[in-house]
């Protein structure tokens, strides 16, 4: 049966399939990362999605990967509770905020109808044509979402660049093109952690591959190991070139006044919120809870454990606003999650991270077209980032790329997949 699955290249499959299917998977796919006006926490295709449950939820649950994301999803909200009980016992300055509670209870809601949405969406119309449709749509919706100060970097760089990729990448030549040029814009965006991302997905997209067949263990901790080697490579190379005024005079003082700051580390400069979160971890290691509003002692914990350099910095930190505003958010989905959702939220993030550096090295070695190839490359590592640097608003994205991740590892299991011929463009995952 699986033989007959890969005689006919998707692309091919759904090259003239409009059944209903196939519009209703394209309208849900353009939506599916576009933000709603009603929540923050579900985006207007997750609420498709929410609609659709008994068509999408069946195909991610029968995926043995994707059970597990399921479960680790649908635990947040009652272990979150459980913890909250703990924490406002612990901490009598700690307050139950209902406002917040519903909110942060709609965030695995709202994640996990755009996993199952996106997911069915793959299914239905190929790995090439969902990348389009979503990252055309959140492209669309950007002027009313994203950040006007610097619109590139937050908000523009992630949909541009896939979109880019897809449509022009044939070759390696022009995969470079693209990438110098993407990277040029993100420089004098002075957006130095994209620069480095687009740097590794270049690295491991133009890594030259053998006669590939189903790869084995070996080769796969093989190319983690590259992808791992890479990784610091490129980061080590963009540090030296932030510091040695390389990459332009804002991000040279940028990085040295972090490095002044956090004492020589980097990881802390540039994210002077892990400082808070890591204070509040080894206080409060089980998390804080969802729906709880952090006390006195949280804030001034938190804030000044964050190298910033001055009081006055610390004080004014988007940490020290989240705190006065009563939620926990620490610009990082990883440390977020430990501390509204507990441990659960902990094993969430790790399995996640887990999925998509093993989506990473599987996507190098079996993706074939060189367009899909570094687009899908580009989505698994901008993701792990995001999870650990970025705040929880990235949810939709974050079900995109984990959708993607079950798809790569759905093909993959399949069936060998051919080596890239120039002559022959199709792929069984495109």
């Amino acid at each position: 049966m699986h033989a007959q699955r890969d005689v006919l290249p998707v692309n091919r499959r759904h090259q003239y399939d409009l059944s209903i299917d196939t519009v209703a998977a394209g309208i849900l796919a353009a939506l599916i990362a576009v933000p709603s006006p009603i929540s923050a926490s579900l985006s207007i295709g997750g609420a498709l999605s929410l609609a659709l449950t008994p068509v999408t939820f069946p195909a991610v649950w029968r995926n043995a990967r994707g059970r597990w994301l399921l479960i680790a999803t649908l635990a947040l909200v009652p272990m979150g509770w459980l913890v909250a009980q703990t924490s406002l016992l612990q901490d009598t300055g700690r307050t139950f905020n209902t406002q917040f509670f519903l909110y942060q209870a709609a965030l695995p809601v709202g994640l996990l109808a755009s996993l199952t949405g996106a997911h069915w969406c793959i299914t239905r119309l190929g790995l090439q044509r969902f990348l389009l449709l979503a990252f055309t749509g959140l492209l669309v919706a950007g002027p009313f979402s994203f950040s006007q100060d610097n619109p590139w970097k937050y908000g523009l760089a992630l949909p541009i660049s896939i979109l880019a990729i897809l449509f022009i990448v044939r070759n390696r030549l022009l995969f470079g093109l693209a990438v110098t040029t993407l990277a040029a814009v993100s420089i004098a965006s002075n957006f130095r952690s994209w620069t480095a991302i687009l740097a590794i997905t270049a690295a491991l997209v133009v890594f030259e591959r053998s006669s590939w067949t189903v790869p084995s263990a070996s080769r796969v901790i093989s190319l983690g190991l590259v992808t791992l080697a890479a990784v610091g490579l490129v980061a080590w190379l963009v540090f030296k070139a932030s510091t040695a005024g390389l990459l332009g005079d804002y991000l040279e003082q940028r990085t040295n006044n972090q490095l002044s700051a956090s004492e020589g580390n980097l990881l802390l400069g540039g994210r002077p919120e892990w400082g808070a979160a890591i204070a509040l971890f080894r206080e409060n290691p089980l998390g804080i809870g969802i729906g709880v509003t952090p006390s006195s002692e949280d804030y001034w914990l938190a804030i000044r454990n964050m190298p910033l350099g001055s009081q006055g910095l610390q004080d004014i930190s988007n940490v020290a606003k989240s705190f006065l505003q009563g939620q926990v958010n620490l610009h990082s989905v990883f440390w977020t999650f430990w501390a509204v959702y507990g441990v659960a939220g902990m094993i969430f993030s790790f399995l996640a991270l887990v999925y998509l550096a093993h989506a990473t090295t599987l996507a190098v070695a079996k993706l074939q077209r060189l367009n899909v190839r570094a687009a899908t490359v580009l989505l698994m590592l901008s993701t792990t980032w995001d999870i650990l640097f970025s705040p929880i608003t990235v949810a939709a994205t974050l079900a995109i790329a984990l959708a993607t991740a079950l798809h790569v590892f759905d093909d993959s299991d399949v069936a060998p997949i051919p080596m890239e011929d120039s002559r022959h463009e199709t792929s069984p995952i495109h």
